[in-house]
């Protein structure tokens, strides 16, 4: 019987210590839980506003082309209009 009431004792104990931890890191998973959520959020916006950046640089790049070009053809036109002959 002594045996019996060791072992109870013992494992009375260890649940004891168990619960004890359990409800230690309770609220460390909480916190962790909500720091994941916090940090998924974060990292969904971010991607949004790179893929916002990302058309706004495409945007641009494609306006920068298309003056480039313009300034290319009225540069052209303008030199033709005022090339001199031989004549003159």
């Amino acid at each position: 019987m002594t045996s019996a009431t060791s072992n109870l004792t013992s494992g009375t104990s260890n649940l004891t210590s168990v619960t004890s931890n359990l409800a230690s890191a309770t609220p460390n998973l909480t916190s962790d839980t909500s720091n994941l959520t916090s940090g998924t959020s974060n990292l969904a916006s971010a991607t949004s506003n790179l893929t916002s950046d990302t058309s706004n640089l495409t945007s641009g790049t494609s306006n920068l082309t298309s003056a480039t070009s313009n300034l290319t053809l009225n540069s052209f036109n303008y030199s033709l209009k005022h090339k001199k002959t031989f004549r003159d």
